[in-house]
């Protein structure tokens, strides 16, 4: 009886200690990539993106005051097509 009881705790160990050697080396490996602190690391490379180039503008362009270009993303635009639709449908069933 005391040799399983050995076998199950010392199984349990070695479980544990395997887990956190894991956890050990994936943490190491966001650090290396990153640098200390992996949300510093992606914000540092985040604002290396959002930095102008020489051939692009710095500012866009304002739009004409009278014209508003809607962008198919754009969610007024979207909410209008949906309720456009849904009148449709319901004109439909009428």
């Amino acid at each position: 009886m005391r040799r399983i009881l050995v076998a199950v705790f010392g199984g349990l160990g070695l479980g544990a200690f395997w887990q956190r050697h894991r956890q050990k080396a994936a943490t190491d490996t966001w650090q290396g990539e990153l640098g200390r602190d992996p949300a510093e690391g992606l914000r540092a490379k985040l604002a290396e993106g959002k930095t102008p180039t020489g051939d692009a503008p710095a500012e866009p362009e304002p739009a004409p005051a009278g014209e508003k270009e809607l962008s198919p993303l754009d969610p007024e635009l979207r909410r209008r097509n949906v309720h456009e639709r849904a009148r449709a449908s319901l004109d439909e069933l009428k």
